[in-house]
């Protein structure tokens, strides 16, 4: 009996761990977007605002001192948040970008705005600024990329233009139950990191599983024994 105690205390104990590895929802994925203000992202620009309105991302820069307006289209799924990078020119038969890829500075900043607040450890392979975005058009086999850690991934859209040319459109994804992901917590609830979501529900899971079947077999092994007068 005491045994069967002892694994009842222990599935108490270890249920609750799961409320911190919660999946954060477009609510709050929202919230957080919206709470980007006053960082600087490059030399002379700084993003004064940020929020989500009519499926467009606004931004208020600060570029050289003058105040802008840009907005990046979007998209909320139940459980991903695409947007709209830039756009390159590409020589169907070579295979090579014409000129630079355009409109995608501030998509990345957003981009990686998100992966800093994710704490998603830093993948060169999976830093989608214009250097590696064009290494990867110019490379590429798939037309979906993710990082391990299944948190982000880049998309790309193919129109062709005429017999030589083609646009490729580029998307950018960030996905709510990806092992790193963005919860906006108040400090009351998490004042350290925020948890991986997918991997600390896995391993909860397994402990639980591990934990269960101790009791089931100490519970029959237990019951062995008294029907035996053990």
């Amino acid at each position: 009996m005491r045994k069967i105690i002892t694994f009842l205390f222990l599935v108490i104990l270890i249920i609750p761990l799961g409320v911190l590895a919660k999946t954060p929802n477009q609510e709050e994925i929202t919230k957080v977007i919206n709470s980007i203000e006053n960082v600087q992202v490059d030399e002379n620009i700084i993003i004064k605002s940020t929020t989500i309105k009519n499926d467009k991302i606004q931004l208020e820069i600060s570029e050289n001192e003058n105040i802008i307006t840009k907005e990046i289209p979007c998209t909320m799924k139940e459980n991903e948040l695409e947007f709209i990078g830039g756009y390159a020119f590409v020589n169907i038969e070579t295979g090579k970008i014409i000129g630079d890829i355009t409109d995608n500075n501030n998509a990345f900043y957003i981009y990686s705005l998100l992966e800093n607040k994710s704490f998603v450890p830093y993948d060169e392979e999976s830093y989608y600024n214009n250097t590696k975005l064009k290494e990867i058009i110019e490379d590429k086999n798939e037309n979906l990329y993710k990082d391990s850690s299944n948190t982000f991934g880049i998309s790309f859209t193919e129109e062709v233009i005429n017999k030589t040319t083609k646009k490729v459109l580029i998307t950018y994804h960030y996905y709510f139950d990806g092992d790193y992901t963005i919860i906006d917590m108040n400090k009351s609830e998490l004042d350290s990191i925020n948890p991986p979501t997918r991997s600390y529900n896995i391993q909860v899971t397994i402990m639980l599983g591990i934990i269960i079947c101790i009791g089931l077999y100490t519970y029959f092994d237990t019951t062995k024994k008294e029907g035996k007068g053990i």
